[in-house]
């Protein structure tokens, strides 16, 4: 016979209970407080690509049959976590934004710009900016 004492639940958390597999993927829960996620008789518990803190996954199996595998996921208090499906040198950080679409931006601004200062200087020249002015 199984006894388990039942406690209550932070707010926002959520209890699996009594299956075999649970799989947490690209999910971001930098935030969660400890024992958020509560595991009651789940064997295996895999968090890929996430941030999560492992404080925030608490497990409930008296006898400890819960594995947790951590693969390519960051701990907002300890760090990254590889894993063997994680590329090598695959090191960035969920926390940084991709820059690419910022660089386009700056891209296209300074065009703008640019188009701008040579109009107003082709108009300074032929004398037509001093009627705006």
């Amino acid at each position: 016979m199984h006894v388990f004492l039942r406690r209550s639940l932070p707010r926002d958390s959520i209890e699996v209970f009594n299956v075999s597999s649970v799989f947490f993927g690209h999910s971001e829960m930098p935030n969660a407080s400890a024992g958020a996620v509560l595991l009651n008789l789940v064997t295996n518990v895999t968090v890929k690509d996430s941030i999560m803190r492992r404080a925030s996954v608490e497990m409930l199996d008296a006898k400890n049959r819960t594995s947790v595998l951590w693969m390519c996921t960051v701990d907002p208090d300890q760090g990254y976590s590889a894993g063997p499906d994680c590329a090598p040198g695959r090191r960035k950080t969920f926390s940084e934004p991709d820059s690419s679409a910022a660089i386009v931006m700056a891209v296209i601004s300074a065009v703008l710009l640019l188009a701008a200062v040579t109009v107003l200087a082709i108009m300074h020249k032929n004398g037509r900016l001093e009627q705006y002015l």
